[in-house]
């Protein structure tokens, strides 16, 4: 890594951004109890095994540039931080005139919801995912996405590169970005960064026909994935979603603490029940706020 942590794509001269890492902090201990409780002794282990993964990535990472943002006081779990993220769901709730007492008592009742924020997170550290936002790209097979994982909010033109390689079927492009890419991140080179993880709990915009997926793991109170949405993934569907070329897909990687988890329940509990478009219009009030 760049001693300004900013990555060089030898292919196409574009740099990757920034992104925010997971936080130490004593709402591990509080996200393993309550693990134990909602999905059982056997799912424990395997959140326990993320959550020593990502403390290992944090301290790996202590020693990079000051310019790589990590979270702090920003992960603090207060009152008036929970308060203002509920401040923020009636917001989205009122402004998309949804009933506030059906989605607070979702948030605050449903055990479905809760065990599918930890899914999420759980789906993202086995493949990689190490801080916000990180994409996967590439071709939809049944439920799930299997493409080039990208770490951090590259620019548009980056994911330009790597959909139109696979929209062509030109499998020594894809092959050649996956290389540029291990070569930057100094990733050995027969560790590969192809991977494949599931969209069927996704919520998803765009043509179910559509043969490429984007699947976005973020946390809404990162500065770079509120930056992506408003730089990058209107290009995204400009171009893409909304010429049925691309399907994109959101999943949440709560690392910010128990008002982003408030948050991401807030999404999905408006999913359940009023569907991916009113999902992606409270995603795009949430993140634009």
């Amino acid at each position: 890594m760049s001693k300004n942590n900013e990555i060089v794509l030898d292919l196409s001269k574009l740099k990757i951004q920034e992104k925010h890492y997971l936080p130490l902090s004593i709402i591990l201990a509080s996200i393993i109890l309550g693990a134990s409780i909602i999905i059982g002794s056997n799912n424990v282990n395997n959140v326990s095994r993320i959550l020593s993964q990502d403390t290992k990535i944090q301290q790996q990472d202590s020693a990079a540039s000051t310019n790589n943002v990590k979270p702090t006081n920003d992960n603090t779990i207060t009152d008036n931080n929970i308060s203002m993220a509920q401040q923020k769901v009636d917001k989205v709730v009122s402004t998309l005139g949804l009933d506030k007492n059906t989605v607070n008592t979702c948030i605050q009742n449903n055990q479905e919801i809760s065990n599918l924020i930890i899914t999420h997170r759980l789906d993202g550290s086995e493949i990689g995912v190490q801080g916000t936002p990180g994409f996967v790209v590439g071709k939809i097979n049944g439920d799930f996405v299997e493409g080039i994982l990208i770490p951090g909010a590259f620019p548009y033109d980056t994911f330009k590169s790597v959909i139109d390689a696979y929209l062509e079927g030109n499998n020594d492009k894809v092959k050649e970005i996956e290389n540029s890419i291990k070569s930057q991140l100094q990733i050995k080179t027969n560790d590969s960064i192809i991977v494949k993880t599931k969209i069927s709990n996704a919520g998803a915009k765009g043509s179910s026909s559509a043969s490429i997926g984007i699947v976005e793991y973020l946390d809404m109170n990162c500065s770079f994935c509120k930056k992506h949405f408003q730089q990058t993934f209107p290009l995204l569907d400009q171009n893409y979603i909304s010429t049925n070329k691309v399907r994109y897909f959101k999943k949440h990687f709560t690392i910010f603490g128990a008002e982003s988890d408030l948050l991401a329940k807030a999404a999905e509990c408006i999913r359940k029940d009023k569907g991916d478009s009113k999902f992606y219009e409270a995603m795009s009030l949430f993140l634009t706020n």
